[in-house]
């Protein structure tokens, strides 16, 4: 037994031995390709570069944050390394070394020459720079402020057109006032546009089918406005099928449903936006402090077709804006309440009926009523000693009412008469005001009240007489009737628009 564990001890030592040989021998058959990888141009070195060779992926590394690698590869081996990284062009070299070998490398920077950029629109160019007939696709691609996708904030990208303050959708226009902007949906007056007082639009891009911009000269049909038009048009619903189109930004949610009454002869849509702000912020706070902000639009339209040269469509629009504050404090055996409620309310509305008379008049007729109301409501209450309540109520606004009748007499393909009346009713109560104090026994009420009464008849004429020159004039007569006095206008329109570069 003892002179079997002594050659079995022999024999390990030389297997060990054996190994060490071996394993030497083959550690010689390896080399090592090092070096600095750096870019041609600048010299600067490159981190992370991937470096790989013909055996695959198994065989490959990168180099460390300074450009330093280091490859290692078997001797009198016909190997490829390949070098890549991005911005860089990819670099391949053939390494058949006996040695370790210091490569160092350079990549060239990668130059894509890119094509020129081509921006090209199919909308009408009635009145060259003047004219932007901007689709919904383009807003809904625009930047946001707040997940909010904004019409208005689409126009200021435009050129010519200057925003107020940042971020918000006030926009002057040639140095034009804001106030000086007609916007027109569905031919009814907008009198106020924004929400969170002016940092985001009433108008809800799901529901908006046409945008029609006049930043300069405009057509005979719009009065009322010397600095630019915004003509919007809302969808009129999907007659085949009921879809629906929603999305939750950080503001507020949105959803739109539209489809058909009866198939192919009359649709519905139904938009509505709601802000988040109150629902988070008043479960937060306790009842003696709160503080809640919401906003809120609504847009309803239905499209009927009782025959091929008869149209109806009924369309409104409701939203607005609501601040309410409450703060609950004691003092000297006292509980004051006090509250405060502010905000404003769009209301808006048109019937519209389009009659076919032949194949070349048009006619739309329109019922419009249009609503703005701006409020404050401060109220004041103290329980306990010396007890007392006071109210207070603010508020401005203006009705218009609004009946409008409109012809297209197609000459020709090239050649359009257009033609209309419109007459408007307008109530105006720019400042109302009631106060009661229970403690003094006083109550009092003031409000100022105006009504006056706008006609207007145009006559316009487009024709595009060649392929380089289009021209549009018109003629719009204006009147105002007031308690004491009555102006009358006259406002000739005309535009020519002559095209240098196109081909004949």
């Amino acid at each position: 037994m003892i002179v079997y564990y002594c050659m079995s001890r022999s024999a390990t030592l030389a297997t060990f031995f054996l190994f060490i040989i071996i394993s030497i021998n083959n550690y010689g058959q390896s080399i090592t390709v090092s070096g600095l990888i750096t870019e041609k141009r600048s010299k600067e070195s490159l981190p992370f570069v991937s470096i790989v060779t013909s055996t695959g992926l198994k065989n490959g590394t990168t180099s460390n944050a300074y450009g330093y690698y280091s490859i290692t590869l078997q001797s009198n081996e016909l190997a490829l390394i390949t070098f890549s990284h991005i911005g860089h062009k990819i670099l391949v070299k053939e390494i058949n070394v006996f040695h370790d070998t210091i490569l160092n490398i350079e990549l060239e920077p990668l130059i894509y020459q890119l094509n020129e950029v081509v921006i090209e629109d199919n909308a009408e160019t009635w009145a060259g720079q003047s004219y932007h007939q901007i689709r919904t696709d383009v807003i809904k691609r625009t930047p946001a402020l707040l997940g909010e996708k904004d019409v208005l904030k689409a126009l200021q990208l435009l050129p010519g057109v200057q925003r107020g303050v940042e971020g918000s959708t006030v926009f002057y226009v040639r140095g034009g006032g804001a106030d000086q902007n007609l916007i027109l949906v569905d031919d009814a007056t907008i009198y106020n546009a924004n929400h969170l007082f002016g940092f985001v639009s009433i108008f809800n891009s799901d529901a908006i089918k046409n945008i029609n911009f006049y930043k300069g000269s405009f057509p005979a049909r719009y009065g009322g406005r010397i600095a630019s038009v915004t003509d919007i048009q809302m969808k009129e619903g999907n007659r085949e099928e009921i879809i629906g189109e929603g999305g939750i930004g950080i503001l507020s949610g949105r959803l739109t449903i539209e489809g058909p009454l009866t198939k192919k002869n009359s649709s519905f849509l139904i938009s509505t936006r709601r802000s988040f702000i109150d629902l988070i912020t008043k479960p937060l706070m306790s009842d003696d402090d709160k503080v809640g902000y919401r906003l809120f639009d609504v847009n309803v339209k239905m499209n009927f077709d009782t025959d091929k040269r008869n149209r109806f469509s009924i369309s409104g629009y409701m939203g607005g804006d609501n601040l309410q504050t409450k703060q609950k404090t004691e003092r000297q055996q006292s509980t004051i309440v006090s509250e405060t409620d502010l905000g404003w309310i769009n209301r808006n509305g048109s019937i519209r009926w389009n009659h076919i008379f032949s194949d070349k008049i048009f006619t739309n007729t329109s019922l419009v009523y249009s609503h703005y109301n701006f409020f404050l409501r401060d109220t004041y209450r103290r329980t306990g000693t010396k007890p007392n309540y006071t109210h207070s109520e603010f508020f401005s606004k203006i009705n218009d009412y609004t009946i409008k009748n409109d012809l297209d007499y197609f000459l020709s393909n090239h050649h359009t008469l257009k033609s209309g009346l419109v007459f408007t009713l307008h109530h105006f109560t720019p400042r109302s005001f009631y106060s009661k104090d229970e403690a003094r026994s006083e109550e009092a009420r003031t409000s100022q009240n105006y009504q006056t009464r706008e006609a207007g008849f145009y006559l316009e004429d487009s024709w595009q007489v060649s392929d380089k020159m289009e021209v549009n004039a018109g003629i719009r007569m204006a009147h105002l009737t007031t308690k004491e006095k009555t102006y009358a206008a006259l406002e000739p329109r005309a535009h020519l628009h002559y095209n240098v570069t196109a081909e004949l």
